[in-house]
């Protein structure tokens, strides 16, 4: 072993890029030649050479049969493997199964457009007993390079990712790239979307290092070959990151032959996920730690906020599971009763409170979810601003989920909610539509028309959190993913499993609301309203008639905002069109309907009811 060392002495230097200075120097170079692979798209393939490739290349010289069974095949694919190579290869399983492995490499290298072998950086301790059969197969790495590869292929240290990925060059690496296929043991495809901010990732996996990691699988000699099959170049110089031990470099070179570019970033892998080679997950610093989204659900008001806000609490369970927590104040999930909203004169005037800012604040680790209606009540920019701020101490994403209803379909919802006040102007609501029992949808007052006026309250979110952060989504059936709130929210968030479908449905039904309407509108006494709060009004007790209305004048005030907006042509579509809204009426007018059931009542002061009544018939 000794001679081995002395006649590849020389090549510790002779073989590298730029060998006059530091081999963890060079990062610019390797970032260079890897960037202009990607760019041009040219099948490529890097392969790193470490001591395990060395006692592989060394087979059958230099080392006794236990080295290469300890040190090889049992250290990288666990003492069980003996069995299985004695039954997948022969009951002499260590000549063939080194030749193969040998094999492999071999040809991973003679097909390599750029290697990583041990430099003198890691000769440079004084050789002993412990380490130079170490030392000795990084030598034999070194030979195996000089006989097979061309002079012009460029030599890294095989440690060369360390500064690399301490650098920084990762990420410049991929940048403005779509997509990234991993082979590796550990799915991080969420992690690498985010942190090096690609469109998609994909993964492909593999038995962990069974030294320290247990998978009860075999990657050689069996798993492997499926792997070989799993690979698929989807274009010529889609890139892999491989991270694969032994039959890394077999990969590499399977990818360039299919047309793809393969860099094999080893032990890097373990450091960004702080699982497999102990030497490699030491360091806590090298962890890829997601970054920390936040998204905010801003309504609109009447979009099937409720039954989101319900899936989402039901659902936390599974979102934690995701790395994401659901950031409420109580059982409901609508954290809209920490933000103080006034309707006074033509403004709506909005106030986030502290407490609201404390669930930002204080948010678990990871992603957070945060879902207020009145958000979108906001007017004043300077309210956003203050929100943005806030946001950005603690997260480093913020995504802004907004979704929008046609304007007369919302204005007619917002006026059943309304109808659930204690009285009048008792919520935003009713100060923005008002009782009328006449009409189902409220007159169009400024206040209103601001309210609903989509285009300029999005881009006030879009000015303060960037436009490539506000996400527009339409709530109907016919966009909505699975004409669902609860599936479309999830694809939005791209959770592996949905969110609960829960569709909540709390309206007071068309009889009572017409009812709490007038009740409304005559400012009839509290008395009075507590009992018909509190009174069950059944629609099935009630003839209905149904009413078909295209709102023409009403949607003719917004037809110029809503096509402004910038926005895939179905969800404009649904935006934009008047086709008639459905409704049911009772046929009865409904203040007899009142009058019949105040005669009935027993809990009513006699003179409150009898002066009130007389007051419907006026009014009727």
């Amino acid at each position: 072993m000794l001679e081995q060392l002395q006649q590849t002495q020389h090549l510790q230097r002779s073989l590298f890029i730029h060998n006059e200075k530091n081999p963890f120097h060079c990062t610019e170079e390797l970032f260079s030649t890897l960037k202009e692979a990607i760019n041009k798209k040219t099948p490529f393939s890097l392969i790193r050479l470490g001591d395990g490739e060395g006692r592989i290349l060394a087979y059958p010289r230099l080392f006794e049969d236990d080295v290469f069974i300890s040190q090889v095949l049992t250290y990288q694919f666990g003492k069980e493997v003996i069995g299985e190579l004695k039954k997948e290869i022969a009951e002499d399983f260590l000549a063939p199964s080194m030749l193969k492995l040998q094999s492999l490499i071999k040809n991973s290298i003679l097909n390599a457009d750029v290697i990583g072998a041990p430099s003198w950086l890691h000769f440079r301790e004084a050789v002993n007993e412990k380490n130079i059969i170490a030392q000795t197969a990084q030598s034999v790495c070194l030979q195996s390079v000089d006989q097979l590869v061309s002079k012009d292929i460029p030599i890294f240290d095989h440690f060369i990712f360390k500064p690399f990925n301490k650098s920084g060059f990762f990420k410049r690496l991929l940048e403005n790239l779509d997509c990234l296929t991993v082979i590796s043991h550990t799915d991080i495809s969420d992690t690498l979307v985010d942190t090096f901010d690609l469109k998609s990732c994909n993964h492909i996996k593999i038995p962990g290092h069974q030294s320290f990691m247990k998978s009860g699988e075999f990657h050689f000699p069996t798993r492997y070959k499926e792997i070989e099959n799993e690979i698929q170049v989807p274009d010529r110089g889609h890139l892999f990151f491989v991270a694969a031990g032994y039959l890394g470099k077999h990969y590499c070179n399977i990818i360039k032959q299919k047309g793809g570019i393969a860099i094999d970033i080893g032990s890097i892998f373990d450091g960004w996920t702080g699982l497999g080679r102990p030497d490699a997950t030491a360091n806590e610093e090298q962890r890829l730690k997601k970054p920390r989204k936040l998204y905010i659900h801003m309504g609109h008001h009447k979009t099937g906020t409720t039954s989101l806000q319900f899936s989402l609490v039901q659902s936390e369970n599974q979102l934690k599971e995701a790395g994401i927590s659901f950031l409420k104040h109580n059982k409901s999930g609508n954290s809209s009763e920490l933000i103080s909203v006034s309707a006074a004169r033509s403004r709506i005037t909005t106030k986030l409170t502290s407490t609201f800012y404390n669930l930002i604040r204080e948010a678990p680790e990871g992603d957070g979810i945060i879902s207020a209606e009145h958000l979108s009540f906001i007017e004043n920019e300077a309210v956003i601003e203050e929100l943005a701020m806030e946001c950005k101490k603690h997260f480093d994403d913020v995504v802004v989920i907004c979704y929008l209803r046609r304007q007369d379909k919302l204005a007619i919802s917002l006026k059943q909610q309304a109808a659930k006040q204690p009285f009048s102007g008792a919520s935003p609501s009713s100060a923005l539509c008002g009782h009328d029992n006449k009409n189902v949808l409220p007159p169009l007052t400024f206040t209103l028309f601001n309210y609903l006026n989509f285009e300029q309250k999005v881009q006030k979110w879009q000015r303060v959190f960037g436009a490539n952060k506000v996400v527009i989504r339409v709530y109907d059936k016919e966009v909505l993913h699975e004409e669902c709130i609860c599936a479309d929210f999830s694809k939005l968030l791209k959770l592996k499993t949905p969110l609960k479908t829960i569709n909540v449905n709390d309206g007071l039904g068309a009889v009572k609301t017409k009812i709490k309407h007038l009740l409304l509108e005559t400012k009839a006494p509290s008395e009075i309203i507590d009992y018909f709060d509190k009174l069950k009004i059944s629609d099935g007790d009630y003839e209905l008639r149904k009413v078909e209305h295209s709102h023409v004048n009403f949607m003719r005030a917004f037809a110029e905002i809503n096509n402004s907006f910038i926005l895939d042509s179905e969800l404009l579509s649904v935006l934009s069109n008047n086709n008639p809204v459905t409704y049911y009426e009772p046929e009865r007018e409904v203040e007899d309907v009142v009058i019949e059931l105040l005669l009935m009542a027993e809990n009513i002061p006699p003179d409150v009811r009898n002066n009130y009544i007389k007051l419907l018939k006026v009014f009727r």
